[in-house]
């Protein structure tokens, strides 16, 4: 028996949901784990340093972008609480190549735990 599904799942990438799949784990009571929620660290970095072959994409990302700058949003909160929104997630895998974005969520997770404890 499967206990457990590990599914990329971001902003862009919602496709775990789009087919139903969740609700099949979901009745099946098979825990979802998810990855990829910057997408590969696409999300985080500017529109210009998009690798050429997301270059297709560029609309999107630059819709990402102005979005982000017109509602004052960091790029790593807005990734991490979509996900968190969805109750059914368990857990939130990362992979971390960059040291600033590690400390980042170190961050961002540490201020999350605070006010968790105050409203706990």
């Amino acid at each position: 028996d499967i206990d457990i599904i590990q599914s990329p799942f971001n902003i862009f990438d919602r496709r775990i949901i789009q087919s139903g799949w969740y609700k099949i784990l979901q009745n099946k009571k098979i825990k979802l784990h998810v990855r990829s929620i910057f997408l590969q660290g696409l999300l985080l970095c500017s529109q210009n340093n998009l690798p050429r072959n997301f270059l297709r994409w560029e609309k999107l990302f630059n819709e990402w972008d102005k979005w982000i700058e017109k509602n004052s949003l960091k790029k790593v909160q807005t990734c991490l609480n979509f996900v968190q929104k969805f109750d059914y997630i368990e857990k939130i895998l990362i992979g971390i190549q960059i040291y600033m974005i590690m400390i980042s969520l170190m961050f961002y997770c540490n201020h999350l735990l605070n006010i968790n404890q105050l409203h706990g």
